[in-house]
C-alpha cells in the first residue's frame, strides 16, 4: 500500500502519523467513559482510512 499511496516516499512519517490517530481516537475514547461500543470506534477508525482503499 506504500507504494501506491505514498509513492514510497517518507513511509516512517506516514507510520508515526497513523499510528498516533489510532492512538488518540482510542486514549479520547477511554477518557470520555467508553460511551460507543468496540464496534463503533472500530468503524470510527476504519472511516478514517476508507478513502485509501
Amino acid at each position: 500500500m506504500s507504494k501506491e499511496f505514498f509513492d514510497d516516499k517518507f513511509i516512517e512519517y506516514h507510520i508515526e502519523f497513523f499510528k498516533n490517530g489510532l492512538n488518540s481516537v482510542i486514549k479520547l475514547w477511554l477518557k470520555n467513559g467508553c460511551k460507543e461500543s468496540p464496534e463503533e470506534i472500530d468503524s470510527i477508525i476504519k472511516s478514517e482510512y476508507a478513502h485509501r482503499k
